[in-house]
Formats: structure tokens, sequence, C-alpha cells
């Protein structure tokens, strides 16, 4: 089990960590109006931005949660084929 002492710390460095995306966040937020918008970079804030959509692994949607993945490292990336 872990000390009182590490918990307290890495709860703080969690915290500090998600106050740092909030603020990034935030300042994307704030320059999409300035990027164009066919642009590999607004194709990457957009997807930075939406919120986790597969906050549980699933085998049918784990092919659609790794395209996100890379679509948010690069906007140029294939989308999974649809199935049915």
């Amino acid at each position: 089990m872990a000390s009182s002492g590490g918990v307290a710390r890495l709860l703080d460095e969690a915290e500090e960590l998600s106050l740092h995306l909030v603020r990034r966040r935030a300042i994307l937020v704030a320059i999409l109006d300035h990027l164009p918008d066919d642009s590999a970079e607004m194709a990457r804030a957009v997807a930075l931005l939406q919120p986790p959509i597969f906050p549980v692994r699933h085998p049918e949607a784990e092919s659609w949660r790794a395209a996100i993945e890379k679509l948010a490292r690069d906007a140029s990336v294939e989308l999974p084929a649809m199935e049915g």
C-alpha cells in the first residue's frame, strides 16, 4: 500500500497536470477562429477538444478509439471502414 505522503504527492501532481490541461484547452478554444478550416492544426485542435467518447474499452470501438488518438496527432490518417 502506498504511503499517505506518496498518495498526496501523486494527487497534487495529477491536480497540477489537470489544471495545465484545462489551461491548454482554453488556449486552443481561443485560437480556433484563427485557424484555417481545412488545416491539419484545426483538425487536431478539434479532435483534442472533444470529450473522450470511449471511456471503457470495447472490442467493437477499439479501432475507432485508436483512430481518434491518431487523428489528434495527424489529421491525414484514414479512419477505419464502417462494417455492416
